[in-house]
């Protein structure tokens, strides 16, 4: 924790220590330099990304970009669950193919 609190100027070297903040999340993908760097998908250690409902900004300190994330996760988690559903019955290749197309835990749940 201390060693996350003290990477303010290196967002990216928070990256080693997403596992033991997040559950199920290996990394994070950035876009941009600088003052206008954001966090835009998150990535499972099992190669499957979920890309955010939209870009989070990392501004400020690391608790409150990483209380951002948090939120963002959730709210597109939500977001790709209900794609995932509508996409459910309209998926032309059935059932088989929409589990290869969606995560992992989309088709879990389903």
């Amino acid at each position: 924790l201390l060693e996350i609190l003290s990477q303010t100027r290196d967002p990216l070297a928070v990256q080693a220590h997403l596992r033991k903040c997040f559950e199920a999340i290996d990394k994070l993908d950035f876009q941009g330099e600088g003052a206008g760097m954001t966090m835009v998908a998150m990535n499972s250690a099992e190669k499957e990304k979920a890309t955010f409902e939209s870009p989070v900004p990392v501004k400020g300190n690391v608790e409150n970009w990483l209380s951002a994330v948090e939120a963002m996760m959730k709210r597109s988690v939500k977001m790709i669950a209900k794609q995932a559903a509508d996409d459910y019955t309209k998926n032309p290749g059935g059932r088989k193919q929409w589990v290869q197309e969606w995560q992992g835990e989309r088709g879990l749940g389903g």
